[in-house]
């Protein structure tokens, strides 16, 4: 195999590997921009970081969860 078709090779492996960072780049800045990304996060705490926690506050769960109930059976017709 002569180096040329080995050169070949490479740059299109790497051409391929560009597109996908370039693609993924493009998709976060047109994420950053409309607002839904976490430029604007302080600590971790927006909800739409990928870094963000997603544990949910159970008690405070069930409060709501119990409070629509109660206000379901209040406003039956």
């Amino acid at each position: 195999m002569s180096p040329i078709v080995g050169n070949i090779i490479v740059i299109a492996v790497l051409a391929v590997i560009i597109f996908f960072a370039g693609r993924a780049t493009y998709r976060e800045l047109k994420k950053e921009a409309s607002g839904q990304g976490c430029s604007g996060c302080a600590g971790g705490s927006c909800s739409s970081c990928a870094s963000a926690p997603k544990n949910i506050d159970r008690k405070k769960l069930r409060q709501v969860q119990k409070w629509q109930k109660e206000y379901e059976k209040e406003h039956r017709n």
